[in-house]
């Protein structure tokens, strides 16, 4: 065999396993990419399935909170209404001649509190609301008081005189504290659907 035949076959040996080990090199490059892309395109997509389960839970938590609150706003107006109910029960108690009934404040409560903390905490854009429902607190607690007093210095005197009249009072005291509410549940409405419904 001749040199010049010996040599390009040497060469083409060489051609030969030079392609392949570039093919292997590039091969495996290609391989490596793939599969660091793939890792990197599944951490994203769980990275974002995680960071949306997260922001559910927040949202139903929040969604929690303002329910607590409304409940808190509306027990908080039932403990009003029978207060005013009892003042009354007792005027007329102690209007009754002979009766010993002992002319007692109203009861305290701390649902009013408990719900402008969690407004506090949670949703400020409600300040405004939970001002107009303690305003509306203050009116009736005043009527409690002036109708106590009133029953206080002289019972049949107020069963004569004011008590006709006294759902009349109480209606008016309560209006204020049920438009109040009401304002404060549409507000709500709006805070879910803008900021806790599913999206």
């Amino acid at each position: 065999m001749p040199v010049d035949q010996i040599q390009a076959q040497a060469s083409l040996a060489w051609l030969t396993a030079g392609a392949t080990l570039g093919s292997a090199i590039v091969g495996g490059l290609v391989g490596v990419s793939v599969t660091w892309l793939a890792h990197v395109f599944t951490s994203k997509r769980e990275s974002a399935r995680y960071i949306a389960e997260l922001q559910a839970k927040r949202r139903e938590r929040l969604r929690g909170k303002l329910e607590e609150i409304l409940t808190l706003v509306l027990e908080h107006e039932d403990s009003l209404s029978k207060n005013g109910y009892r003042i009354g029960a007792m005027g007329v108690q102690a209007a009754t001649p002979g009766a010993d009934v002992e002319i007692r404040p109203e009861e305290p409560d701390d649902q009013l509190d408990k719900a402008e903390a969690l407004q506090g905490l949670y949703f400020p854009s409600l300040f405004e609301n939970m001002v107009r429902i303690r305003s509306a607190t203050q009116g009736c607690r005043r009527l409690f008081s002036d109708e106590l007093h009133a029953m206080g210095v002289n019972a049949t005197t107020w069963h004569r005189e004011m008590r006709p009249s006294y759902g009349t009072r109480l209606g008016s005291a309560l209006a204020p504290y049920a438009e109040a509410t009401a304002a404060l549940v549409k507000d709500a409405r709006k805070i879910i659907e803008r900021d806790l419904d599913a999206g």
